[in-house]
């Protein structure tokens, strides 16, 4: 059952790993993100579930990469979706602040979910709002394998090292330096 209002809980790690309960799923009908209750993503395929995944610290914390949105300090959190959507908000609390970090794969004007239609691009939509206090926001970008980043137009081009196939770019209404990816 969707519970509107879940409490806040610590965020807990067992041999360094969240718990599988700590995770939510986002997707789009061609790929799938698993976001932690850590502001992590620490599992993703693009452009297709079948593709090796650019994030996978899921099954390797030290290698596998990640993207994680999260405030310094994390002392609790809690996740809910939107009433009948597939967007998962996560609310996470720091000694100074609380942070919520809404995350979805966006579904293209006239996208066809069938089981045969090409998805010619994933868009992952990440968005934080500080809620309360003065949070200082952690956002740390590790494509699997590595990757480099450069400035471009309103944000940053990451090219991972595994995929060079994949073309990234992230955007921001604040600056981005480029030591974070």
């Amino acid at each position: 059952m969707h519970d509107p209002d879940p409490p806040f809980r610590p965020v807990r790690r067992r041999e360094g790993y969240l718990p599988l309960e700590d995770l939510g799923l986002i997707g789009d009908g061609a790929t799938a993100a698993l976001v932690g209750l850590d502001g992590s993503i620490s599992w993703m395929c693009l452009p297709r579930f079948d593709a090796e995944p650019l994030f996978c610290s899921l099954l390797d914390q030290a290698r596998g990469g990640h993207f994680t949105l999260a405030p310094e300090d994390l002392v609790e959190a809690r996740q809910r979706y939107e009433l009948d959507t597939g967007v998962l908000t996560t609310e996470l609390r720091s000694p100074t602040g609380l942070v919520r970090v809404t995350d979805a794969l966006a579904l293209r004007s006239g996208s066809d979910l069938t089981d045969d239609a090409p998805a010619d691009r994933a868009e992952l939509v990440r968005s934080a709002v500080v809620l309360a206090g003065n949070v200082r926001l952690r956002a740390d970008l590790e494509p699997r394998g590595g990757g480099q980043a450069r400035a471009l137009f309103s944000g940053l081009e990451v090219r991972s090292s595994r995929r060079p196939d994949l073309r990234l770019h992230l955007r921001s209404n604040r600056p981005w330096p480029a030591q974070h990816t």
